[in-house]
């Protein structure tokens, strides 16, 4: 049974079927690019007639295919199932959780005052503002 787990934005991981887990990381050779620079005439000195590169200059990655990132097992990272985190609470039974007594600070902070603008600004605000309404 095979899973991706994947969140927007984050590189995906997944759980093989003997329990190894596996992430998806940014290609080492290409740098996450999918492509690496024509090791005969290079991206700079491209020339028409390489046959490596086709004049382009660069090919596509050997190490991940174009893909630009890797599949590696990690050693230092668990599926979440397994991960056990440490907490300053020692609860031994739900029902322990349910009265504990969590005090919150909900005093507000106060809120910054700012100095009134100059009259200069506050004229130029103004017709800035007027400008504007008349426009639409």
């Amino acid at each position: 049974n095979t899973a991706l787990v994947a969140e927007k934005g984050k590189l995906r991981s997944w759980v093989g079927p003997n329990g190894q887990y596996y992430r998806e990381l940014p290609c080492p050779n290409c740098r996450g690019r999918g492509y690496t620079p024509c090791k005969k005439c290079g991206i700079d000195r491209s020339s028409l007639d390489c046959p490596m590169c086709n004049g382009k200059g660069i090919r596509m990655c050997m190490q991940c295919g174009g893909e630009c990132v890797i599949w590696q097992e990690s050693i230092d990272e668990q599926p979440w199932e397994e991960v056990r985190s440490s907490s300053p609470l020692k609860v031994k039974e739900d029902d322990e959780v349910d009265r504990l007594e969590i005090k919150i600070d909900t005093s507000k902070r106060p809120r910054r005052t700012y100095p009134s603008p100059s009259r200069e600004v506050a004229m130029k605000i103004s017709r800035s503002l007027r400008d504007c309404l008349l426009s639409t």
